[in-house]
Order: structure tokens, then C-alpha cells, then sequence
């Protein structure tokens, strides 16, 4: 059996939140929208702050997050670190999605029926509205095993639970056209992060300088 890679437990934490951030509401309140679709595309470049946008949610129904980093287009890998990104938050999760990434492991075969066995265990699992965030996606987005797992994971995914995918390109799904033709997909670019001219006039009026924009 193959050993289990070691995980590093910052990669399944959002952000911590600088004390100094200015908040913005009209920016949350489009973030939560995400509750309200399948799927949430996060695009922007360097700068634009998805990561610390995303982190403000952390005290709202996330049940996992999960940043990548370029080691990540391992597929064994890659479901080791979602499973346990769903444990952080659901610690009563079924064994079997577990289980089956270990024997597929060690038979170096087929992954798909991993995430099979992961929707089947948050189907029981989850009873409220829930995210998963997927942080630096453009680290695995290349990745064709990659996309097919997260591409399977959100078709499939019960009703509850509502998937982030945070990157710096647009995702390409060929699937994307008609998941937004039935309204089922939330994008939120670098228009929608940005600072807008009232914002920057609040802040500079009232705080001056040395704050964090959010």
C-alpha cells in the first residue's frame, strides 16, 4: 500500500484576516451569492486581493478550503489534501473515501470512484448550505486529471454543498457553457474586486493611510 503524503495543515486554512482591513460589504455581499449557484469562479491577477475577499467568508457555512501549489497536480496528492480539507470541517466523515484512495493507490489505477465515494460521504454528511474553496487554482489548471476530478466533483456534488475556484485565469470546462446557460455559475472578476472611486474616497477620508483593502 502506497503511504499517505504528508499534508500540510496551512494549505486546508484560509488567510488570516489582517486586523487593519477596511470592510466591504457590497463586495461580500457578492461573494455569498455563491450559496445561491453550483459553482463561483474567482478571476483576477496579483494584487486584487481574492484570497483575503475569500477568507472574509470564513466565518460564514465553509465547510473546507484548500489552497494549491504546483505539487498539487498529483492526483493522489490532490485527493488526499481534499479529503482532508473536508475533515477539517466535517470530522465525522465517512471512512470510505479514505479507504479507496489508499487501494487505488496501491493498484495505480483509475481515481474517479474516489470522488464518487466523497460525494456519497458528504451527501450524508452535509444538511446545510456549505462551501469548499479551491485557492491559486492556476498552480493545477493545466492539469487535465486535475480538471477532471474537480470537473467531476462539482457536477455531481449534492444540492448542499457550493464550490469556489479562486485563480488568476479563466477556467475553460468545455461543460462551463451549459452550467451557465442554466444559471448554475457565479463569476466574480477583477471589476468586482477592485476599489471602487467611492471606496477609495471613504478611505482616504476616514482612515487616511496604512489600511488593507477587502
Amino acid at each position: 500500500m502506497s503511504p499517505e503524503p504528508l499534508l500540510l495543515r496551512t494549505k486546508l486554512s484560509p488567510p488570516s484576516v489582517q486586523r487593519r482591513v477596511l470592510p466591504r460589504p457590497a463586495l461580500f455581499a457578492r461573494l455569498r451569492e455563491a450559496l445561491d449557484h453550483r459553482l463561483t469562479l474567482v478571476q483576477a491577477g496579483t494584487g486584487y486581493g481574492n484570497s483575503t475577499a475569500l477568507a472574509a467568508l470564513a466565518d460564514e457555512q465553509i465547510a473546507a478550503w484548500y489552497t494549491r501549489d504546483q505539487t498539487d497536480v498529483d492526483p493522489q496528492q490532490f485527493l488526499s489534501y481534499l479529503i482532508a480539507a473536508f475533515r477539517t470541517r466535517l470530522p465525522d466523515l465517512a471512512e470510505a473515501p479514505g479507504a479507496r484512495l489508499q487501494a487505488i493507490s496501491s493498484e495505480g489505477g483509475d481515481w474517479p470512484p474516489v470522488i464518487d465515494a466523497l460525494i456519497n460521504a458528504l451527501s450524508d454528511q452535509l444538511h446545510a448550505p456549505a462551501l469548499i474553496v479551491f485557492d491559486d487554482y492556476q498552480f493545477v489548471a493545466k492539469s487535465p486529471e486535475i480538471n477532471a476530478l474537480l470537473e467531476r466533483l462539482v457536477a455531481y456534488a449534492p444540492p448542499q454543498l457550493h464550490i469556489v475556484i479562486a485563480g488568476r485565469q479563466p477556467l475553460t470546462w468545455p461543460v462551463l457553457i451549459s452550467w451557465r446557460a442554466r444559471g448554475e455559475v457565479l463569476e466574480i472578476t477583477r471589476n468586482d474586486l477592485a476599489f471602487r472611486a467611492d471606496e477609495i474616497e471613504t478611505l482616504v477620508k476616514d482612515h487616511g493611510v496604512g489600511f488593507f483593502i477587502l
